[in-house]
């Protein structure tokens, strides 16, 4: 086996043992980041000024005994391009992404219901992906977008997360959520550390 192989085998077989400690720890409101890895998401992460770790999120919900992760997305993997609702083992598998994070907003009942709300019109009312990264518009939403919005909805509060500026263009990066003062880090996994 050739290295390369080996390396993507060791990965893939650390995610799987990840996925059993992500699943205990998860709780629904939950925001979970990855990175995958293929070039878009190495190239995405450096939108985040204070912390690359990340180029993609989603919020987790449980329904009935699963958890899920709603998360915009577009590109080849999401040819409709619409919001998506992925099983949470299938999110964080290593076959596409090498890291994966949870992190968490208190919410007390009312925000969680006003979150849930919030995600299940959007997922109802099929979402578009934007490939502008307009924050102007809520009919197309990128990942970091749909979160911040979900996040400001459910706490009725549009000061509750910063932007990131390049020139004037203004945008939300996954590192302006999850390095939130109000935003609690459960936990890292790396699959490609040993």
């Amino acid at each position: 086996m050739d290295e390369l192989a080996n390396t993507d085998l060791l990965r893939i077989t650390k995610s799987h043992l990840c996925i059993d400690t992500i699943q205990q720890l998860i709780q629904s409101g939950d925001l979970i980041m990855r990175t995958g890895i293929d070039f878009t998401s190495q190239a995405l992460k450096q939108f985040c000024q204070t912390d690359p770790t990340y180029s993609h999120c989603g919020i987790v919900l449980k329904e009935n005994d699963s958890f899920f992760v709603y998360h915009a997305i577009g590109g080849e993997t999401n040819p409709n391009q619409t919001l998506q609702r992925e099983w949470l083992p299938v999110f964080c598998d290593g076959n596409s992404c090498n890291a994966v994070g949870i992190f968490r907003f208190i919410m007390d009942s009312t925000t969680l219901s006003r979150e849930k709300e919030f995600i299940k019109k959007k997922y109802a009312d099929h979402l578009l992906f934007d490939m502008s990264f307009d924050l102007k518009t809520d009919n197309k939403m990128y990942c970091s977008e749909f979160v911040a919005k979900t996040l400001i909805y459910a706490f009725q509060n549009n000061q509750l997360l910063d932007t990131t500026f390049v020139q004037q263009y203004a945008y939300f990066a996954p590192d302006n959520i999850f390095k939130n003062k109000n935003c609690t880090e459960i936990h890292r996994f790396n699959y490609s550390s040993k």
